[in-house]
């Protein structure tokens, strides 16, 4: 998929007949097709040295992957890809191989963050391809949860399996099936929200940014200037329902059905399209609420205009991270408000970032019943989500799953002060962006400059931007030695 991108941004730099931007893609476009073919070749014979040597009573077949091996999959695609991703930054445009790969890790864990200090002046097939990154990380986003993270039951997320349907339990055809479905879903509505972008008035290659960009919730923008001023209304409109799509991941739902019987995948498609639709999803409800009570509290806190309110509220509840409005806007105490909706963040199977709404639901009413008990101890002890009864493993690993966000979240304010140096209310908005998947610099303070950070400081927000993506539990899971033991013994 990555070698399929890749040759968007080198066709536009022939069409522009920019000879330096077509060598970059070109050398790394052939890096990665090396690679690539390598590792399918050393994968296919060490699967057929597997199946010669296997016993009789296997038929010779290779051993099933286990989950902890899929584990390691998701982890290597997250930290591969944005190797391979900035072989056509590296050397591009004054970029060091660091800050080449901060960039494309920004874009691959749909961040935001850049080391492009104007970006109305880098060429377009730089800009592309960053944008390009933020969709294929949509992409693996949707692609991790669903065919990894979910049937790992990592955080409590296959709670709502019911949405999901019968499921095939080869993990290997659930992820090529997911993968081929979400991408195709995903460019459609990006091409979509592309189209409507260039009527309201936008130039192509701004269009397609900001529609990948805002689908993926990927925050960045082929422009330094606040976007309030930059886009027109009708563009500003577009972006901001394809940021709210991203969110809710509503035109990626079908992509989440099965195939494997196509009465059933259609219905499942129909109803979960409909459930939102129909108000019938609390965690639908949730977002829709918690969206208007972060843009209501800005506007009467801080007396910003509705419309600006609302592009404030939907930009960080949503973890985009676009700099809408000017950082000085969202200095001091608007900042810390809009901490907790970074860690919060938009629902469950989408590209926001964030632990997801359906966590924060889950554990709200865990506390509820709770309490209920202790007024009420004879009271029906049940936890329900859109009429479904939610066990007490799923209500236990949601507590899980925040429990091991406070502690990377200790650590990474540890680690901060020391490396950084900051104090205490910048180093905690820095921490709380990168565990988000937030654009940190669209809060302003010393970090907000392309190339304030320094090379320590890449390698920290890097570190959290994975924390981040791979669901914080299995995160800590990867770097356990648990893990590594019980991998051994397989």
């Amino acid at each position: 998929m990555l070698a399929a991108a890749m040759l968007l941004p080198l066709a536009l730099a022939l069409a522009m007949r920019d000879g330096e931007q077509v060598l970059h893609f070109a050398y790394a476009l052939m890096w990665v097709l090396f690679g690539s073919g390598l590792l399918i070749a050393t994968t296919r014979r060490t699967a057929g040295s597997e199946g010669s040597g296997g016993s009789a009573g296997s038929g010779g077949a290779p051993p099933a992957p286990r989950p902890p091996h899929w584990l390691l999959v998701g982890a290597a695609v997250w930290g591969g890809v944005p190797l391979w991703g900035a072989l056509p930054l590296w050397g591009n445009q004054g970029l060091g191989f660091g800050a080449a790969w901060f960039e494309s890790l920004s874009g691959f864990t749909t961040t935001g963050a850049t080391m492009l200090a104007q970006p109305d002046t880098a060429p377009a097939a730089i800009l592309l391809w960053r944008s390009l990154l933020n969709g294929c990380g949509a992409v693996w986003t949707i692609v991790f949860a669903l065919a990894i993270a979910l049937p790992l039951r990592c955080g409590g997320l296959d709670c709502k399996s019911w949405l999901l349907g019968e499921r095939d339990t080869d993990m290997a055809a659930a992820l090529r099936q997911q993968t081929l479905v979400v991408t195709l879903v995903f460019g459609l509505a990006a091409l979509g929200g592309a189209l409507g972008l260039m009527l309201s008035g936008m130039p192509p290659l701004w269009a397609v940014c900001l529609a990948l960009s805002g689908l993926s919730t990927g925050g960045f923008a082929p422009t330094a200037m606040p976007l309030a001023s930059a886009l027109p209304p009708g563009g500003l409109a577009v972006l901001s329902l394809l940021v709210f799509a991203g969110a809710v991941s509503f035109p990626l739902w079908p992509g989440s059905q099965p195939r494997t019987r196509v009465r059933g995948a259609r219905a499942g498609a129909r109803a979960a399209l409909r459930a939102p639709l129909m108000l019938r999803d609390g965690e639908w409800r949730g977002f829709c609420l918690w969206l208007a009570l972060w843009a209501v509290g800005g506007a009467l806190a801080w007396g910003w205009q509705p419309g600006e309110a609302f592009l404030v509220a939907l930009n960080f509840v949503s973890t985009a991270g676009f700099v809408f409005v000017p950082a000085a806007t969202l200095g001091g105490a608007a900042a810390v408000w809009l901490l907790v909706p970074m860690l919060v963040g938009g629902m469950s199977l989408s590209t926001a970032g964030g632990s997801k709404m359906l966590r924060a639901l889950l554990v709200w009413r865990s506390v509820r019943q709770n309490v209920r008990r202790l007024v009420a101890p004879h009271a029906a002890d049940r936890v329900r989500l859109a009429g479904h009864q939610v066990t007490a493993a799923h209500v236990s690993a949601c507590w899980t799953h925040f429990a091991a966000l406070m502690l990377l979240l200790g650590g990474g304010l540890l680690l901060g002060s020391w490396l950084l140096n900051l104090d205490l209310p910048h180093n905690l908005q820095f921490v709380v962006a990168n565990l988000g998947n937030v654009n940190y610099q669209a809060l302003g303070g010393p970090l907000a400059e392309a190339g304030a950070l320094s090379g320590a400081g890449m390698v920290l927000a890097g570190a959290l931007m994975l924390a981040g993506r791979m669901e914080f539990v299995l995160f800590l899971l990867i770097i356990h030695p648990l893990l590594w033991r019980s991998l051994r013994e397989l």
